[in-house]
């Protein structure tokens, strides 16, 4: 991975965590083309509107989707939407939980703190574990989008849950 690593964020370490990174790093055909997609539609804003975003044209990507809601006051994160590869790799629908009911709810918490101070995409490549004995890398290429044009309201976070034969 040739982009710029942050290590921490507002004293919160972030591990494997890329804010320059380039079509290069991304680790499936599906991450880059909802990357090219997004930039598409961000056009010449910082980010694009959730309500510029056509799902018919990421067909591959959908299954590999989270869409999380930002609230601000007081901050939080919940998952809108998950896509159906997640649910079936980890056996379970998160739609509805705070991000701050995650395992590593730190991190994560810091990690979308930052997308909403930086407005920019970020890439990250990480261990999973939702039990004991089952752990999967996987690569997150997260999103930002906006319906005011200034602060985030949705991330959207394109996984890439590595199975035994990748």
């Amino acid at each position: 991975m040739a982009g710029r690593r942050c290590t921490s964020f507002k004293g919160e370490p972030v591990s494997n965590f890329i804010i320059d990174f380039t079509t290069d790093d991304l680790t499936s055909d599906y991450q880059n083309t909802i990357l090219q997609y997004w930039h598409e539609i961000r056009g010449d804003r910082t980010m694009p509107a959730r309500k510029d975003f056509n799902p018919l044209h990421v067909p591959d990507a959908l299954g590999n989707l989270m869409l999380i809601d930002v609230k601000h006051t007081p901050r939080d994160y919940t998952i809108r939407l998950i896509g159906t590869n997640i649910t079936e790799l980890t056996g379970k629908d998160n739609t509805g939980q705070s991000a701050s009911s995650f395992r590593d709810a730190a991190e994560v918490v810091s990690r979308f703190d930052w997308i909403l101070e930086n407005k920019q995409p970020y890439f990250s490549k990480d261990e999973f574990i939702w039990s004991s004995r089952d752990r999967r890398i996987y690569s997150a290429l997260v999103l930002p989008f906006s319906e005011n044009g200034e602060d985030v309201s949705i991330i959207f976070c394109c996984l890439h849950i590595y199975k035994d034969n990748d």
